[in-house]
């Protein structure tokens, strides 16, 4: 499989904010986001078995949780289901996390221990037409579906994609400011002035952390 990058850090976003974790970053995406934050991910990688993947995640030492992101790690499909198996079988490991864009299948989670946060693209990425809604069905608590805005009408867009698509879900839903184009505080706003049920604020808290443009943190 292809990888971009292993670090180890904390979960930045959602439901395991703050959470110590070993991310594996894969390469290629089927999408193209006007506002991607990890377009070097597009090409290039090391070619590496998951077998190799696995030994450089132990060698981080014994971190709770593995966040496999991109990228699009469902781009490559059969051996992200190999490496989560792989991951599982660490007997530390107590959460693997599969970042997605939501235009590529899921499958029910085979294992307790297995999460999929699910990203909505919102107008302002300009992927919107791709979500694929029989994912939302497949969800489960510990689960995250995630909406990150430009601007009013993403918001606006997200609280009918909730009230459309969402109610009833008992998986987690945030909506996330995108990084240098909208003031987390107007988000703030919009949230108490017209709150969508359900939904709470996320930020991404290894930026606020480290510079944003820092790769590997």
């Amino acid at each position: 499989m292809l990888i971009t990058e292993l670090f180890a850090s904390v979960q930045g976003e959602g439901v395991r904010v703050g959470l110590p974790t070993v991310f594996v970053r894969l390469s290629r995406c089927n999408l193209r986001c006007s506002w991607c934050d990890s377009a070097y991910t597009f090409t290039g990688g090391e070619r590496m078995s998951v077998r190799e993947v696995v030994a450089a995640v132990e060698r981080f030492g014994p971190l709770p949780n593995v966040c496999i992101t991109g990228g699009e790690p469902l781009v490559q499909r059969r051996e992200l289901r190999d490496l989560i198996d792989a991951l599982l079988a660490l007997p530390w490991v107590t959460t693997v996390e599969v970042e997605t864009g939501g235009s590529l299948p899921v499958w029910p989670a085979h294992d307790p221990r297995l999460f999929w946060d699910l990203d909505v693209k919102c107008p302002g990425s300009g992927m919107a037409r791709h979500a694929m809604l029989e994912n939302f069905p497949r969800l489960r608590s510990g689960d995250e579906v995630k909406f990150v805005l430009v601007d009013r009408r993403d918001y606006d867009y997200a609280e009918r994609f909730v009230r459309d698509h969402l109610a009833g879900t008992p998986a987690s839903i945030f909506v996330q400011p995108a990084w240098g184009l909208l003031a987390p505080a107007t988000l703030v706003q919009w949230l108490t002035a017209a709150p969508i049920p359900g939904v709470r604020l996320s930020l991404q808290t290894h930026k606020y952390i480290w510079s944003p443009d820092l790769r590997g943190v």
